[in-house]
């Protein structure tokens, strides 16, 4: 099962104390809370990948990226997230 399925079916609670042990912010609606595990569960060389595709710097530690693609999202520059793994 996708992690993006296991994260669908957790409790808000349960998303904000898994982002509380990532260090990645804990605010939001739940599908935001997803998204952001989503993200902290890709490579760092593909957030770099994606922060290139947006026209992004890729330098800095992995919570810096996603924070990085968090922010970005905010702005409405939508970056879409695949995340499936054959």
């Amino acid at each position: 099962m996708a992690a993006s399925l296991l994260y669908n079916t957790c409790y808000v609670p349960q998303l904000k104390e898994i982002l509380r042990e990532r260090q990645l912010p804990i605010g939001g609606r739940k599908s935001e809370l997803v998204e952001r595990l989503q993200l902290s569960d890709l490579s760092v060389s593909e957030l770099k990948i994606k922060l290139k595709r947006v026209g992004l710097s890729d330098h800095g530690s992995k919570l810096d990226l996603v924070r990085r693609m968090q922010k970005e999202k905010g702005k409405g520059n939508y970056v879409y997230i695949i995340i499936s793994r054959d």
